[in-house]
């Protein structure tokens, strides 16, 4: 969990650069085989606060430049979309923690405890998170099923409308 502040260089945010493109994977690539044809690494930047009198939290997904990659000959439409995937899943999952710690309506009259609180569920969405990254590649085989890879991001889309409120 990085803390809040001023975005790091080489450092995207999900709300200002939404959309990703070739250009933005920096990293150098590994050449072994079995490795995957590109990487996105993604995290978040959060800050637990209290505001009125109850926890809030501010939190970015962000996309990590330097160390993304693509092997060279790789790129394309199909492999671009499912990095794309990858960026937006932790999108989803910094909407799913602001939206817990805001219905949690955790108080702030111990602010060890509230603390403590939001820490143990942006924990737990972060666990889901890395769960969910790691069946989006299996259920889209790394995106090479593109029918699946089609039906993935299409649910993906609507669980971000769905949250759209905690964008």
């Amino acid at each position: 969990m990085a803390a809040y502040g001023q975005t790091a260089p080489g450092t995207l945010t999900w709300g200002r650069h939404p959309a990703l493109n070739w250009n933005d994977f920096k990293g150098r690539a590994h050449r072994t085989t079995g490795e995957p044809s590109a990487v996105t690494d993604t995290g978040f930047r959060v800050q637990l606060e209290c505001r009125e009198g109850a926890l809030d939290i501010r939190v970015a997904a962000e996309f990590y430049r330097n160390s993304s990659w693509v092997k060279p000959g790789a790129k394309s439409v199909e492999l671009l979309r499912h990095e794309q995937g990858h960026f937006d899943i932790t999108e989803l999952y910094a909407r799913k923690m602001r939206k817990a710690i805001r219905e949690g309506n955790i108080g702030c009259e111990d602010d060890r405890r509230a603390e403590a609180a939001g820490k143990r569920i942006f924990e737990q969405l972060d666990q889901q998170w890395e769960k969910a990254e790691k069946q989006y590649d299996a259920d889209t085989s790394d995106g090479t099923d593109l029918g699946k890879q089609k039906q993935a991001l299409a649910r993906l889309r609507g669980e971000l409308a769905e949250l759209n409120r905690y964008r």
